[in-house]
């Protein structure tokens, strides 16, 4: 939906081996089912067939209560036996209530719950053809109206073939990394002598589609490859071929021009609630679809058009009007929309301000879908005696500032900023577009959005990566073990000016299992909330929510919107790729107890500005826990200083110096910290403890600082 390289962290060749050769805190890192595709009221069996730390999974999460799965079981081979667990393989079965759409499934373990990956719910049967049929050379007969669910095979093409015993009009879409897949898509249509008619590439998470109007009676042959001629249980893609009356106007075919996917659902982002002219984006923003079936759950969504749960800096589309043919002088607030043509032509509003006012100016165009990268400028209006016009740049922004750690970065390409007007007159904003090549139409549209500014904030949560190389962070779940730390790192998108302070908590946590709140400074962007298990906490696994409360203001309240790594990098691919996910899970594990635990000597120390201050960390070594610790702190506020703390294997104190600056304001803050040591692990009951080198999270220390 937006330029993807803004949210990818590129990674040296280095870097990448260096991923793939060191261990981080075991979790489950789900990448591949056997099928992640099922039509709505049926019952397949489903097995994992990619996973990392992936011993005895027994269950399968789905984020819509209706489709669930049953592990299946080995049948007992003598009489005094009973059947045994077949851990990995699940009979799923998908209730006739289930609408289609994309939602998530994670599988559950000995090591914890594992990172969410997307399974598609269709309306259409779906088949899987068999791996010798679809590499022949006559390839796979495709049954129109069905659901083809494959995987491309490194240095192959697969190939399905059809017939039309009358004309008709074509329409074939291969969808793959909107599913989270590896793959990049190549869709090609042949006829029946092997010439090539038409081909499409997948750019971002839109598919591969071809487009082909008034095809001829005859047998015709569709080819799909990876874009790199990869493959492998993670390059997984649907095909759909759709077949219609001739078409009366040709259609041109393009890269991923188009946003429906094959669940006949069309893919866009949280709406409101008017009936705006249908088939544009404006009818998007303004319709309503659940988080779970979103065909594109992009992170550029959040920081422009808001979380859908919340209505977290969401747009007011009430008063959404089309952008005027003729010269306008708009009174504020004022939402409109339009589309981008030439770049030498801009999109102009006019409006008339006083002075002192304050507003905020919003594109949304890019993290909508459209194939765009705005622009927005502010000018003072000005006209002399002749009622000549001339104009005065005030402000402008490209792309708004990002915010993240390493590879979870959250950069857009729609402009928005706040301004403060300087005189009583009148102004302009315009609007342009940075992309200069050929696009559908629609495809270039936008809303712009003027008006006072609305203080408001949102978050972003994702399970800590378990060392200090941003290089090294690859899909994770999470568990928290008897006695032991779980943290998440939580981004916080300022909007409209907001610069309070937040108060963070964790809802949905079982008995047994706590969090201490967190206090985001309004200096700090990031925070670090760390759950901890008691020695006699239960077996869980559900899902929770990581809460912000304004502190200034109690009654503003926002759910963090969850997130996760879809692909580490690798000697494939040098980057890595991140998306907003349904569900936070956790799961609460008993199989072994935690190898380390923590506790400050007091949770909350008071600390006087400018005089040196010591915590107590205590920790409580137990089997595997006798390596060496260094405790590091974790984002601080500006201008403290807190250095690093080695404790021998031999110790279990650590003592923190903490030095905050003269110049710090009084109040509540909190302070986070990692400890990296060694533990020994047992991936499976039976198997020999292994050495691992992990990254716990220390609980947070609440520092009262007094005022001077």
């Amino acid at each position: 939906m937006i330029r993807l390289s803004k949210n990818l962290l590129a990674i040296s060749w280095v870097f990448c081996w260096a991923a793939i050769m060191v261990q981080a805190q075991p979790v489950p890192q789900l990448t591949a089912l056997s099928q992640h595709a099922v039509q709505v009221g049926s019952t397949v069996p489903i097995q994992v067939v990619a996973v990392d730390q992936g011993a005895e999974l027994h269950r399968l999460m789905f984020s819509h209560p209706e489709i669930v799965a049953k592990l299946q079981t080995e049948p007992a081979t003598t009489a005094d036996q009973s059947a045994q667990p077949k851990y990995g393989h699940f009979e799923v079965s998908v209730s006739p209530r289930v609408p289609p759409g994309i939602y998530e499934v994670a599988a559950v373990g000995r090591a914890g719950v594992s990172n969410p990956v997307a399974f598609l719910v269709s309306k259409h049967p779906v088949v899987s053809p068999e791996a010798a049929a679809a590499e022949s050379t006559a390839g796979f007969a495709v049954p129109i109206g069905s659901l083809i669910w494959d995987r491309c095979r490194p240095e192959q093409k697969q190939r399905y073939h059809f017939g039309l015993t009358q004309p008709q009009s074509l329409v074939v879409t291969v969808e793959a990394q909107s599913l989270d897949s590896n793959a990049i898509p190549v869709v090609i249509l042949r006829d029946e002598q092997g010439m090539e008619l038409a081909r499409s590439r997948a750019i971002k998470r839109l598919p591969a589609e071809i487009h082909y109007a008034a095809a001829d009676v005859g047998n015709y042959m569709i080819e799909v490859h990876d874009f790199l001629h990869q493959g492998g249980p993670d390059f997984y893609f649907t095909l759909e071929v759709h077949v219609d009356s001739v078409a009366t106007t040709p259609v041109t075919t393009t890269d991923s021009a188009s946003a429906t996917s094959s669940t006949g659902t069309e893919a866009e982002p949280n709406a409101a609630v008017t009936t705006p002219p249908s088939g544009t984006m404006a009818d998007s923003l303004l319709r309503s679809v659940d988080v779970r079936q979103q065909m594109f759950r992009d992170p550029t969504i959040v920081p422009a058009l808001g979380d859908w749960a919340t209505r977290a800096g969401g747009l007011d589309l009430s008063c959404l009007a089309p952008l005027p043919t003729v010269e306008t002088v708009h009174a504020l607030p004022i939402i409109l929309s339009g589309q981008f043509g030439e770049p030498s032509q801009p999109a102009r509003i006019d409006f008339q301000g006083v002075a002192g006012q304050g507003i905020w100016c919003e594109v949304v165009s890019a993290s909508a879908g459209q194939l765009t990268d705005p622009q927005m400028l502010l000018y003072r209006v000005r006209r002399d005696e002749a009622g000549t016009e001339s104009l005065q740049l005030l402000t402008h922004q490209d792309d708004p500032p990002g915010v993240g750690t390493g590879p979870v970065t959250i950069a857009g390409s729609d402009p928005a900023f706040m301004a403060t007007l300087p005189e009583e007159g009148r102004y302009c904003v315009l609007v342009m577009d940075h992309i200069t090549s050929p696009r559908p139409t629609d495809t270039r549209q936008f809303v712009v959005s003027i008006g006072s500014p609305q203080p408001d904030f949102q978050l972003i949560a994702h399970p800590l990566f378990h060392n200090n190389d941003p290089a090294q962070a690859r899909p994770s779940g999470s568990q928290v073990d008897r006695g032991g730390t779980l943290g998440w790192h939580v981004h916080v998108l300022r909007r409209q000016g907001f610069a309070g302070a937040i108060e963070l908590t964790v809802a949905g946590l079982p008995e047994g299992v706590s969090a201490s709140p967190v206090v985001v400074h309004p200096s700090i962007q990031q925070a670090m909330i760390v759950v901890q298990a008691e020695k006699d906490a239960a077996e869980w696994c559900e899902e929770i929510r990581i809460v912000g409360r304004a502190l200034s203001e109690p009654s503003l309240r926002r759910v963090a919107w969850p997130a996760t790594i879809q692909h580490a990098s690798s000697p494939r691919r040098n980057f890595i790729q991140w998306s907003l996910v349904a569900q936070q899970r956790l799961r609460v594990g008993v199989e072994q107890e935690a190898a380390l635990g923590m506790n400050w000597a007091s949770h909350s120390i008071a600390v006087t500005p400018n005089v040196a201050t010591t915590a107590v960390l205590d920790l409580e070594r137990r089997t595997g826990g006798g390596g060496q610790c260094v405790v590091r702190p974790v984002a601080l506020p500006p201008g403290w200083t807190i250095g690093e703390v080695t404790v021998p294997p031999d110790q279990t104190q650590a003592n923190i110096a903490i030095q905050v600056p003269a110049e710090t304001p009084a109040g509540r803050y909190t302070l986070s910290f990692h400890n990296e040591t060694k533990i020994q692990w047992k991936p499976t009951a039976e198997a020999a403890p292994q050495e691992v080198q992990v990254w716990l999270p220390v609980p947070t220390l609440t520092i009262e600082v007094a005022p001077q």
